[in-house]
């Protein structure tokens, strides 16, 4: 949470000191899926508008991501990535049929049911025993999704874009 608050004070003090617009894109999403950042961000936003800076927000809106379960952001803990993420295990869930040693290990859009199913699968993965199938993460709850959506700055920068 830290990294991405700091992230944003640093972007919106150079917007200042340069003098230049600046856009904080895909917020909600990445490291500020997490609750705790969205209101420090937003209270960092809005202060320097107040200040007059040149500021836009977007966010990501989707209800899921999906990526590669070789991802390097799984090397941490799944512990920790669920602490951060305000997620669980069956949050996660496999977009194609994985096979072990020619059998069904998890079918096509099956979610996790343990980390150790999940480090298995990985494991086989990481050490090319298998294709990655990929993993989707339905992460984005609707009341977030409900918090972005409703964030007065964000429907600001959509109603100047339609215009």
């Amino acid at each position: 949470m830290a990294d991405a608050v700091n992230s944003v004070n640093e972007g919106i003090r150079t917007a200042r000191e340069a003098g230049v617009p600046f856009i904080i894109s895909h917020t909600g999403g990445g490291p500020t899926v997490m609750p705790k950042s969205s209101g420090p961000i937003l209270e960092a936003v809005f202060e320097g508008l107040q200040e007059g800076l040149k500021l836009a927000v977007d966010f990501y809106g989707y209800d899921a991501f999906l990526t590669l379960m070789a991802a390097p952001v799984f090397d941490l803990p799944m512990e920790t990535l669920n602490q951060l993420m305000e997620s669980q295990i069956s949050d996660m869930e496999i977009p194609l049929t994985v096979l072990i040693d020619g059998q069904v290990y998890m079918e096509a859009g099956q979610r996790f049911s343990s980390i150790e199913q999940f480090q298995h699968i990985r494991q086989k993965v990481k050490s090319n025993e298998i294709p990655d199938p990929g993993l989707i993460g339905h992460l984005y709850k609707p009341s977030k999704l409900n918090f972005w959506m409703s964030c007065p700055l964000l429907w600001l920068k959509m109603t100047v874009r339609c215009r």
